[in-house]
């Protein structure tokens, strides 16, 4: 098998003369020989400046006039109050701890106190909106029940008119039957059957 070859360089420049070389699909650039010498001239001086301004800056020795320290307690005396607080120190983080425990609980208690009493008037609101809520739909039950009641009594009262005026079948079967047995209706017996 023979593999392809990649074409070589179609231009072959000098390297002297400072321009362009392709190689195939890439193309070298030389570099620019003097905006190279002048980067390179400008960094030495930047890099000079700052070791200047680095002696310059150095800090210098530092004078301090000697103190006497310690103050006026005696080594027994800084031994023995050493001694007391490291006694003391462990009952003393224990008070500490103790204290931060306390304050905690209380902010807990304080923050749950806060949640129930939100939840009470929460509670309360929802109640109050219950029961006028109950109210209105009794007030509507009441109006609808006068509604209905009245519809019902002016139907009767209609009916009324209507047999004093002129009587129906009913009335003339009872006219006609005179006064002979009645249909009965009792709590053990069926309407319309049986006699009195």
């Amino acid at each position: 098998m023979d593999c392809p070859r990649l074409e070589t360089s179609t231009e072959v420049s000098n390297p002297e003369t400072n321009t362009t070389r392709r190689l195939g699909a890439m193309t070298m650039i030389p570099p620019n020989e003097s905006r190279r010498n002048q980067i390179r001239k400008m960094a030495q001086k930047e890099e000079e400046e700052l070791q200047r301004w680095k002696e310059s800056h150095r800090l210098t020795h530092v004078h301090i006039t000697p103190d006497k320290l310690g103050g006026d307690a005696t080594l027994a005396q800084v031994r023995e109050r050493q001694y007391q607080d490291l006694r003391c120190s462990k009952v003393l983080k224990k008070m500490k701890q103790e204290n931060l425990a306390r304050k905690k609980r209380q902010e807990e208690n304080d923050e749950f106190q806060h949640k129930k009493d939100e939840q009470r008037k929460k509670a309360e609101r929802n109640e109050m909106r219950a029961q006028e809520e109950q109210q209105c739909r009794r007030q509507q039950q009441r109006q609808e029940h006068i509604r209905v009641n009245s519809a019902f009594l002016h139907n009767l009262d209609g009916r009324d008119g209507c047999r004093q005026s002129s009587p129906g079948p009913r009335d003339g079967w009872a006219e006609a039957t005179g006064p002979g047995p009645r249909p009965v209706s009792g709590p053990g017996s069926r309407p319309g059957f049986g006699f009195e």
